[in-house]
């Protein structure tokens, strides 16, 4: 092999931000699949994966000041199960204590 320089290329083994919102797009995907809350998951992708402003996404979802907060506290109950499964959360974790 020829000297290339200085600089050997390495491939980086560490998860990078983009593949955490990846992963987090996919646990909300597994923690909001059932039927009975197909209407969560319309607002995880509107407001946490899509960041639609609060006031746009709630007109959107024809929801009330109280159904949202419902809902939202649902969507974070039942991905926050997800998340903790994947070893997501706390970020630490999941990119491995180099934070």
């Amino acid at each position: 092999m020829k000297d290339t320089g200085r600089f050997l290329w390495r491939p980086d083994i560490r998860p990078r931000l983009n593949e955490w919102v990846a992963d987090f797009a996919l646990a909300g995907q597994k923690a909001l699949e059932s039927p009975e809350v197909a209407s969560r998951m319309a607002l995880f992708r509107a407001y946490y994966l899509g960041m639609a402003p609060y006031e746009r996404a709630r007109y959107f979802l024809g929801l009330s000041e109280m159904g949202w907060v419902n809902w939202t506290e649902e969507i974070r109950r039942l991905c926050g199960k997800e998340f903790l499964r994947r070893r997501m959360f706390p970020p630490r974790k999941y990119f491995r204590d180099v934070i």
